[in-house]
């Protein structure tokens, strides 16, 4: 694992996040471990949620702009996980970079990112960092999301 690179003073990226055996799990889909490391980066201060399930963008596929936590009083369902955690952080895991397009776009902070493979980025959940991603012009974006929440 590398060191820690902020986009930003609340954004940052940890390239060469797993090793190869921890990688080959995220294939397999087991998550236990790299849970747990994402979790040590936050001195264990907030529960990783998420199914951790493989997300694959094709050609021409981008995600609109949005944030990961809305106001308070939002009751979308894509603010919460389980029993209502507020999500504090996002965590991403890129597994490839054989693609071109496919950037992340934080919209209200003018940032645009193209994640190298077996990287780590996190930013907080809040609206401040509304982002979306950009729409892939070759090649497939594999990656696997992850929330931080103030709950267990």
């Amino acid at each position: 694992m590398d060191k820690i690179n902020n986009l930003d003073e609340n954004v940052f990226i940890i390239k060469n996040f797993l090793s190869n055996d921890e990688f080959d799990d995220a294939l397999r889909g087991d998550f236990n471990l790299i849970k747990l490391k994402i979790s040590n980066i936050f001195n264990n201060q907030y529960s990783v949620k998420g199914s951790g399930r493989i997300r694959v963008l094709s050609v021409g596929e981008f995600m609109e702009p949005h944030s990961d936590q809305h106001k308070d009083s939002c009751k979308c369902g894509y603010c919460s996980l389980g029993h209502n955690n507020k999500k504090i952080y996002a965590a991403v895991i890129y597994l490839n970079d054989d693609y071109s397009g496919g950037e992340i776009f934080y919209t209200n902070k003018n940032i645009k990112h193209k994640p190298s493979a077996n990287s780590l980025i996190c930013h907080p959940a809040s609206e401040e960092y509304t982002h979306e991603v950009l729409p892939v012009l070759t090649g497939e974006r594999k990656s696997i999301s992850f929330f931080l929440t103030d709950g267990v």
